[in-house]
């Protein structure tokens, strides 16, 4: 196996297609009709603070016909001595751009997963990791767990964080880490159809739980291999204090630095990519 990921496959069965033509000819219709009682002037119900965006599909009809693919990565491959950096539940005013000025005075790339309410407050600092040469990924909006939310709010933590990144940045990203790392059949359909890569980890720097800068270079360096994934956290003093030592490290152990896209390259029909 070159990488370590799993792919789940989502196939309709015939009848299933056929519902699913009805339903799409029927939404069409009633979205004409609205679209028709807006031009005559009737007023719209008041719309609600923030609005998830409409999800998009892509190539929809080969979706129907084939089914859809779900690709879960936690480590990349084992032949070459690279390993990703990657930074969850920011963008933080403070220690981001801490992390990202480590970053270049180490000519290290790295992967950013961001959440989509932090990012609406901190659009510059998205900007920012993009133009250092950084990846972006989606985090949901709240960051919430995804196995406990109700339909509705599950697409719109993944739709209003894509669309923020996009309006910023104009990426549109594929790449999404579950918070908490924890996700269900459910959910895996609602990022299959959106064509999204769910990216784990295979080392925890465990950041999260300790306070101790020391603590965290030990648990990353103790158990990092080639093709390793690290979960680190932008929004901790403690990982910027630990990050200097860990690259440093890590590079004395002859290991390079790539960006997950670099690692396990996305399908080019990732969102039209």
């Amino acid at each position: 196996m070159r990488y370590s990921r799993a792919v789940f496959k989502f196939q309709q069965s015939r009848e299933s297609k056929m519902w699913i033509l009805i339903f799409l000819a029927f939404s069409l219709v009633v979205t004409r009709h609205a679209f028709s009682q807006g031009e005559m002037g009737h007023s719209a119900p008041e719309a609600s603070v923030v609005s998830a965006p409409p999800i998009k599909i892509h190539r929809p009809l080969e979706t129907l016909l084939k089914g859809i693919d779900i690709h879960v990565t936690w480590a990349g491959s084992i032949k070459k001595p690279l390993v990703a950096l990657t930074f969850d539940d920011g963008p933080h005013p403070q220690y981001t751009a801490q992390v990202l000025r480590i970053l270049e005075e180490q000519g290290v790339q790295a992967t950013f997963f961001v959440v989509g309410r932090s990012a609406k407050r901190h659009p510059e600092l998205l900007r920012k990791i993009l133009s250092a040469g950084h990846s972006l990924g989606n985090h949901t909006f709240s960051h919430t767990r995804l196995t406990s939310v109700r339909n509705g709010l599950l697409r719109e933590e993944l739709e209003r964080t894509r669309e923020i990144i996009l309006e910023e940045t104009g990426v549109n990203t594929c790449l999404f880490r579950p918070p908490f790392g924890a996700f269900d059949s459910r959910s895996l359909a609602e990022l299959a159809i959106r064509r999204m890569e769910v990216v784990l980890w295979s080392v925890d720097s465990r950041d999260w739980v300790t306070n101790s800068a020391q603590e965290i270079r030990h648990n990353v360096e103790n158990t990092t291999q080639p093709g390793a994934i690290i979960l680190l956290h932008d929004v901790h003093p403690q990982t910027v204090e630990a990050l200097p030592g860990i690259i440093h490290s890590l590079k004395n152990r002859g290991y390079g630095f790539a960006t997950i896209p670099e690692m396990i390259p996305a399908p080019q029909t990732a969102w039209g990519g």
